[in-house]
Parts: C-alpha cells; structure tokens; sequence
C-alpha cells in the first residue's frame, strides 16, 4: 500500500513539473531547474538516492522531493524555508543562522505539503508556491517576510524542511499534515496528554539550499 501511494505521489509531481514547463514554453522567460539533495537534521549527513527539484516560473515554485529514512508511519509536513533578499545574506548561500533573522533579508517560512507516509519511511512530496500566497502560515512567531510570502520566484533562495508530526491520532491528522505543531506538540497541559509531545514533533530533513 505504501508503494502505490508512493508511485502516485511521485506521478502526480512528474506531471506539476511538467504541466510548468510546457506552459512556459515559448513564453518570454522559460522555466529554470534546481536540484538538491536532503540533509538528516540529526548529523548532516546526506540522505542516499534523496532528491529536491524545484522549478521557477515568473508566477511561483514547484518542488518535486523523494527521500527516505523518515519516521515510518508518522505524519509529516514540507515547509517553505525562503530567503526573499539573498544579496543581504552573509555568505553567497544563506543560511539560518544568521541570515534568517536579519530583516533585510526578509525571511518566511511556509507550508508547503503533509501526508502520512508509510512504513517504509520513503517519503515522496510535491507542492506548488504562487508569489504573494501567505495561506500556508502556521508558525506561532513571526518573520520579516510573512506578510510577504515569496516575493519573487525566480530571486529568492529556497530551503525546504521535512518535519515529522509523530504517529496519525485520530481526529488530528488534518491538523498533523498542515500546521507546524499540529498533533499537539505545544499541548503540554492536557490531562492525561493524548501523547508524549517531547518526540511527537522532530525537523528531521532539509534540502540543501536551492538557488537560482
């Protein structure tokens, strides 16, 4: 079962990335592609076979993601990780810390995509970001760039974090596949607490970060 979902997902993404680039096609400013890979949050270490396409347009970003090691059977979510202004960034390639917190660089982080995976740990997303679209906000705090969203697809520099939401409780999948502490992680005063919120919640992945 987790194979066919898989085989969907990655169908569907192969069609996103290809429905893009035929409509750019033969319009002024063609598609342009990144590719990456993702990092384990625990060591750094590169995730073997992972891959990251994104594709810019001038009206917003797809990404394209298969990866694997994740917390089988659990809930996850991708997050948009973007850095608006990249030349305001320290280095060349902007990083948190410090690039993520200086205003100028006006960063945001956004909702991207969830599902549950399967038990194999393989996990395949796609998802589509149009400039100015702030519906995937979920964070309980702020940054320069919330009210912003992405301002320009084809300048911002991308990251994207694959965030485990523990295993699917019911009632609270919806919330587990769309917001940042969905499932509850913040909920640490419920008596009894549905689970133990101390590993419920865990930034497992990130993508290397996607430049122009």
């Amino acid at each position: 079962m987790e194979t066919k979902r898989g085989v969907t997902v990655m169908a569907l993404a192969m069609l996103m990335v290809s429905g893009v680039l035929w409509v750019q096609n033969g319009l002024a400013e063609p598609a342009s592609i990144s590719d990456g890979v993702l990092q384990r949050f625990s060591d750094g270490s590169i995730v073997l076979g992972s891959s990251a396409t994104l594709v810019r347009t001038d009206k917003g970003l797809t990404i394209t993601i298969h990866t694997s090691g994740l917390e089988p059977g659990a809930a996850h979510t991708v997050w948009w990780v973007i850095y608006n202004n990249p030349e305001h960034c320290v280095s060349d390639v902007c990083t948190d810390p410090p690039d993520f917190g200086n205003p100028d660089v006006q960063g945001t982080v956004l909702n991207a995509t969830g599902h549950v995976i399967g038990n194999n740990g393989v996990g395949n997303f796609a998802a589509y970001l149009a400039e100015g679209d702030i519906s995937g906000l979920s964070l309980p705090i702020a940054f320069p760039g919330d009210a912003a969203g992405l301002v320009d697809a084809r300048k911002a520099q991308i990251q994207l974090v694959v965030r485990s939401h523990g295993q699917p409780i019911p009632g609270q999948v919806k919330e587990q596949i769309s917001m940042y502490n969905g499932g509850g992680c913040h909920d640490l005063e419920s008596d009894p607490p549905a689970f133990d919120p101390t590993d419920a919640c865990e930034d497992e992945q990130i993508t290397t970060v996607l430049v122009p």
